[in-house]
């Protein structure tokens, strides 16, 4: 297993296909962000796709600056393209919910009437937009949705804006990949309107002069992507990503070293034809359950924020808000865990602290942790081993000793349906394939059993064995955060380069 990572990591598979295989249309891979009547294209960073609608919108009055309204909690670096367009930039203050503060609206309108405004759904939760979506069309306003942290469209997404974004390469193993819908339907009512925009084929080559004016600091698509397999490549082979940066935020005003050319790059989209929609969301929320459970180990000031209710959205990131937050952010990088902070504040908001209070203190008060789907529960667990006290639980390994009726009990009183880890579907696999098949129970000290899971090996050129369990282990009743903890544990060590033991899972949780 490698190093765990803030970004998600190819399968194998994926490698494999990245430098060649077939290509789908722009239409087909633009599809599960669309609606219907919806138009989509392919950019390579939403960074651009900003942009181009702040560009489409300078036509309708090209003389003058476009203003454009921002939350105050923001990626400066996001804004660099932007900033290149001469729009004027008004940023509005937000509240500690990670809502648009309303009250200010009033004041800034009669200061700046806005051409464009902007709302971010973060971290994957869906923010209420009717109140802006009403403000937009009293001021003949586009209103453009930054969905970059949301997986794809799901209720309160994507329906109100006349533009919305996506980042897929946020969310999946790809180098690159945004993509910017045009909407008939918000509150512009562009219809028709839409055809002016031109084919989304050619929506890259109308940032030409953008990235003539950004000049070297514009990377080659292509090759940027060579460079990003090779390092996904490495870290899958367990290289360590570079240390965390500091917890203070730079304070450059804009940083375009690492921005690709408009273009989505050939090698995203072989791979985004491969991703399914929705990859990874119930290993996104199974992951963010188990960062609780093995932070409150480490005896620093984090509680959780920004958590879905009922399913109702799919985290981005998990959130952790803090009165230390520095120092939690310390510890957990000093220990090796994948931490992170957000956004980069613009100067402008800086600059107006009085103002952008809120912005400011959730800046100074927030860490994160990833929950993409290649991160994996061992991993997690790994962690949580490193900070394991001497009254952390344990399970003992039993294996191959457990009877067809036994196995079959278990699972039902696991309260699922699981083919993969099913009995005779084991043994039929095993003689399909020839991979020997290896059931492994993990249990309590009172000999009751935490979870079951049976597993693949086959010996490779009888100097390693490698191992694959799909869609388990299946936890039994109802075990406690620390027991399932000790579970994914033992899992962890089912694998080791030392023991020559290549161990692949793919959970159910």
């Amino acid at each position: 297993m490698g190093a765990m990572t803030q970004a998600p990591l190819p399968r194998w598979a994926d490698v494999r296909r990245a430098p060649r295989g077939s290509v789908r249309s722009d239409d087909e891979l633009t599809a599960p962000w669309r609606r219907a009547g919806d138009v989509a294209g392919l950019l390579s960073r939403s960074s651009w796709s900003i942009a181009l609608v702040a560009e489409w919108r300078r036509r309708l009055a090209p003389e003058r600056p476009v203003t454009v309204w921002l939350p105050a909690f923001f990626c400066n670096s996001a804004l660099v393209v932007l900033r290149r367009t001469g729009a004027r930039l008004v940023f509005y203050p937000i509240t500690d919910a990670l809502e648009p503060e309303m009250s200010a609206f009033a004041t800034l309108a009669a200061e700046a009437p806005p051409d464009v405004v902007m709302v971010v759904h973060y971290f994957g939760r869906p923010t209420p937009t009717s109140a802006l979506h009403d403000l937009c069309t009293r001021h003949k306003a586009w209103l453009l949705e930054d969905a970059a942290h949301v997986l794809g469209p799901v209720a309160g997404v994507g329906v109100q804006g006349d533009f919305v974004l996506y980042s897929p390469h946020k969310h999946l193993p790809i180098p690159d990949g945004a993509v910017l819908v045009a909407r008939p339907g918000g509150p512009s009512k562009l219809g028709e309107g839409l055809a002016v925009f031109g084919e989304p084929s050619t929506w890259p080559a109308g940032l030409a002069t953008l990235q003539r004016e950004l000049g070297s600091g514009v990377r080659g698509v292509e090759r940027r992507a060579r460079v990003w397999l090779a390092k996904r490549v490495a870290q899958k082979l367990g290289a360590r990503s570079a240390a965390a940066a500091p917890f203070a935020e730079p304070l450059t005003t804009e940083d375009h070293a690492d921005l690709p050319e408009p273009s989505c790059s050939t090698m995203s989209r072989r791979l985004l034809g491969t991703q399914a929609k929705g990859l990874g969301a119930r290993a996104r929320e199974r992951h963010q359950v188990l960062w609780d459970e093995v932070l409150p180990r480490l005896g620093v000031d984090l509680r959780p924020t920004e958590r879905a209710t009922r399913r109702a959205w799919t985290p981005y990131l998990s959130a952790y808000s803090s009165d230390s937050a520095e120092r939690a952010y310390t510890e957990l990088g000093r220990r090796g865990f994948p931490v992170t902070t957000w956004p980069d504040l613009p100067p402008e908001v800086k600059a107006d602290r009085q103002r952008h209070e809120h912005a400011w203190r959730l800046r100074h008060s927030r860490v994160y942790l990833p929950v993409h789907a290649s991160l994996g529960a061992a991993a997690i667990a790994r962690c949580a081993g490193a900070v394991a006290g001497p009254s952390a639980p344990s399970v003992t390994l039993r294996w191959d000793s457990v009877s067809s009726e036994q196995w079959h009990g278990w699972l039902a009183a696991a309260g699922q349906s699981n083919l993969l880890q099913d009995w005779a579907y084991g043994l039929a696999k095993a003689e399909e394939t020839g991979w020997a098949v290896r059931r492994l129970v993990f249990m309590r000290a009172d000999g009751t059993p935490v979870a079951i899971a049976q597993l693949f090996e086959r010996r490779i050129a009888r100097v390693a064995t490698l191992r694959r369990l799909n869609r388990g282990p299946v936890f039994v009743g109802a075990p406690t955060g620390d027991e399932r903890l000790a579970v994914w544990r033992a899992v962890a060590g089912l694998g080791g380069l030392v023991r020559r033991e290549v161990l692949a899972v793919r959970s159910e949780e």
